[in-house]
């Protein structure tokens, strides 16, 4: 703002509820609301960071100060009594909201740099920290390492799931790829998404089967993390913002660099993804749809591949002898055939049983 500070916003109306004057030496990078809605967290550049209260106007801001080196990030425990602040090198420091007493405690030591991002756990029991080669999962009590695992150059902060089961994270040098670990054992899962850039931040679905990501090619996606789900849903985006509400139906993102927006979400009932089980390059060029719909085929350069339009499933797979860039496919007009040609080969024809 040009005149310093962090603005409050009505979301459905716009207009202006209340400012919070800052120093415009010092911009504000962040800013998160906690759990329950009573607090506004604000990080500067300056590597301080302040708490202030949403329902009591006349109170003082929660004031912790940082190293003027670093950039300063927080996290809101779960039952929204407490923060944790990331501003020093050597560590943490715990702000108790009620009262405003610090206490600092010494990150555990690490093969990573100092966390840059910290997320609790939705029971609050643990936490998970970003430290640049290292995912580490901590006691909230006293930062004792549950498990640990290597991670290059992770991009944004770890995501838990609703039930607290999953922590997922990126690589600025995996584009496209979401890494999924079990939140008590630390196993993990390596999930590609039809994404192609390199993913920033990541938030769970309440639901659990689905997730969202921003990525640095301006994309905003929700993408199912079952193999039968819904179809992927793109919006133009940045990396600015990306919040779900609580119930999942809407979504805060930034569509430009200067835009903030809400988007509502609701899977199709119709279009969901369809299982390819076998070896073959998923990339359709021509499809068709027996007369009696029960059928559907789509050719591919290795082959065809025919699903069962009832489940969704692929029925069978049709190896072709040579490899074709462009492939038409096309059933009978009875049903009981069906027929692949391809520049400079022969029409093939096979039987529908």
């Amino acid at each position: 703002m040009p005149e310093g500070g962090v603005a409050l916003l009505d979301a459905a109306t716009r207009q202006r509820l209340r400012h919070f004057p800052l120093s415009t030496e010092a911009p504000v990078h962040s800013t998160r609301f906690s759990p329950d809605g009573m607090w506004l967290g604000v990080a500067c550049s300056d590597g301080r960071v302040e708490i202030h209260s949403l329902t009591d106007s006349a109170r003082a801001p929660h004031v912790i100060s940082g190293e003027q080196a670093e950039r300063s990030r927080f996290s809101f425990s779960p039952d929204s009594r407490s923060a944790l602040v990331l501003a020093r090198t050597q560590e943490g420091i715990r702000v108790d909201l009620s009262t405003g007493v610090q206490q600092a405690r010494p990150w555990p030591a690490s093969a990573g740099d100092t966390p840059s991002y910290a997320s609790f756990s939705p029971d609050g029991q643990t936490i998970a920290l970003h430290r640049s080669k290292e995912l580490q999962v901590v006691r909230a009590s006293d930062f004792t390492v549950v498990w640990s695992a290597a991670h290059d150059f992770m991009s944004g902060p770890p995501a838990w799931s609703s039930d607290g089961t999953r922590i997922a994270v990126a690589e600025s040098s995996y584009p496209g790829v979401l890494f999924l670990h079990d939140s008590a054992t630390g196993q993990v899962m390596r999930l590609e998404t039809p994404g192609r850039g390199k993913i920033q931040d990541v938030a769970f679905h309440p639901d659990g089967q689905s997730l969202v990501f921003s990525s640095w090619d301006s994309r905003v996606m929700w993408v199912s993390l079952t193999r039968d789900g819904p179809t992927p849903v793109e919006l133009p985006g940045t990396t600015t913002a990306l919040r779900l509400s609580a119930d999942g139906s809407r979504l805060g993102y930034s569509p430009d660099l200067n835009t903030l927006g809400f988007a509502e979400l609701s899977p199709s009932p119709v279009l969901r993804r369809w299982l390819t089980p076998t070896e073959g390059l998923p990339r359709a060029f021509i499809s068709d749809i027996a007369p009696d719909g029960r059928w559907l085929v789509a050719s591919e350069i290795l082959g065809l591949r025919v699903y069962d339009t009832r489940t969704g499933r692929e029925a069978a797979w049709i190896p072709l002898p040579l490899a074709e860039w462009w492939r038409s496919a096309m059933f009978s007009g009875d049903g009981s055939w069906l027929a692949t040609s391809a520049m400079g080969q022969k029409a093939l024809r096979y039987p529908v049983s």
